[in-house]
């Protein structure tokens, strides 16, 4: 089957890899998601490293920033090595997240499952030999909830706050950006995007 990304994936030309653990770059002014990818970057290199990030400015830069340029209707992103250290760039906040998952799979080994994250423990993790680019197939990719699908509970229609937060956290992860949840009488896809799927008459 297809991917709902295209990958760009350009480490022919390595840069020299990086020592030491990178300290966090993200304007003050940057988009609330921005800074919650720039969290998630710090959280996850904990996690696989043991090691808080730095904060003195001889340590590599892990920038984070959005790019009006980039297409955004598809989240693209990239991913890039500098003399400096790595950027994560975005077509959006969203798509500065979908690079930092992104980023912990393909260096750190990371896989984001339905049922909990697989984060292994590494010495160091690589910032040198990036050139990234990714934007998705499609502009909308979700799911759609039915009675069968449950984390504690047999329905999502009865997920409590906390199974929420874990489903769209997993969502976000696997970079899909809608999901679709019917409660038996209306199709609220239909109704949320009815120049896609028109909602008949009465």
């Amino acid at each position: 089957p297809r991917q709902p990304f295209e990958s760009s994936d350009l480490r022919a030309a390595r840069l020299a890899p990086h020592a030491g653990d990178p300290r966090v770059i993200v304007a003050t002014n940057a988009p609330k998601t921005v800074k919650i990818a720039a969290g998630e970057f710090a959280k996850y290199w904990k996690q696989v490293t043991d090691r808080a990030l730095p904060t003195d400015d001889f340590a590599p830069k892990a920038e984070f920033t959005v790019d009006p340029s980039l297409d955004a209707a598809h989240d693209e992103y990239r991913i890039v090595s500098t003399k400096e250290g790595v950027r994560f760039v975005g077509a959006n906040g969203r798509a500065v997240l979908y690079a930092v998952y992104d980023f912990f799979e393909r260096q750190a080994g990371c896989r984001w499952f339905w049922d909990g994250d697989k984060v292994p423990k590494r010495e160091t993790i690589e910032l040198g030999g990036l050139d990234v680019r990714e934007k998705s197939r499609f502009e909308y990719r979700g799911i759609r909830y039915f009675a069968h699908r449950g984390l504690t509970r047999f329905q999502a229609e009865h997920w409590g706050f906390e199974d929420w937060k874990r489903e769209i956290d997993w969502c976000l992860k696997k970079r899909l950006n809608l999901f679709m949840l019917r409660i038996g009488q209306d199709d609220y896809f239909q109704k949320a995007f009815p120049d896609v799927c028109a909602y008949p008459d009465a």
